[in-house]
């Protein structure tokens, strides 16, 4: 009789040898320890990652959200240099692409934008129209909008290419290498 109580024992493990230790099978009350365990750790989890969350959402820096504003140009030369950001397609598709747009004190310009299927270049000559640049060719037309906020400068350009192709850019000064 004690050996058959013996076996009918369910041994706090992983597993429990149940009716003459022909099956295994999860012992429930672990499988509720486990349960809680995990419920606990998520608990005491979820304070960081709401943290983490909100300091993601926040500018490092401290100060309030940046209010983009639109500058009008009054001289080409204002917007020379090298500027670059992301380039997307219109309609978005899966990835976007990095630009690099080098802008002339006369107004002519040039921008590469590197893609897994190669290259993307060309080049332009701006004018000034309405305190924006735009530029027309054979191969089509970009209008380019100069942005402020913070002492920062960001210009956000809509291009259309020949074949109907449209394009949205929005780039920064670029950083010293």
């Amino acid at each position: 009789m004690q050996n058959l109580h013996e076996r009918n024992v369910v041994v706090k493990s992983k597993l429990c040898i149940v009716a003459h230790g022909a099956m295994l099978v999860p012992s429930i009350v672990d499988q509720r320890v486990e349960l809680m365990q995990k419920s606990v750790r998520w608990w005491m989890a979820l304070p960081a990652m709401l943290w983490l969350l909100n300091a993601g959402c926040q500018p490092m820096d401290g100060s309030d959200k940046r209010q983009w504003a639109q500058v009008s140009i009054a001289d080409i030369a204002t917007v020379a240099g090298k500027w670059d950001g992301l380039m997307r397609a219109v309609p978005h598709q899966r990835r976007d692409d990095w630009i690099t747009v080098a802008i002339a004190p006369d107004g002519r310009y040039e921008f590469s934008s590197l893609r897994t299927i190669g290259v993307f270049s060309g080049g332009g000559q701006f004018a000034l129209d309405e305190g924006k640049l735009l530029s027309k060719s054979e191969r089509g037309t970009v209008e380019a909008v100069l942005y402020e906020a913070g002492g920062q400068r960001m210009l956000k350009a809509k291009g259309r290419a020949a074949d109907g192709t449209e394009y949205t850019a929005e780039v920064k000064p670029a950083k010293a290498r």
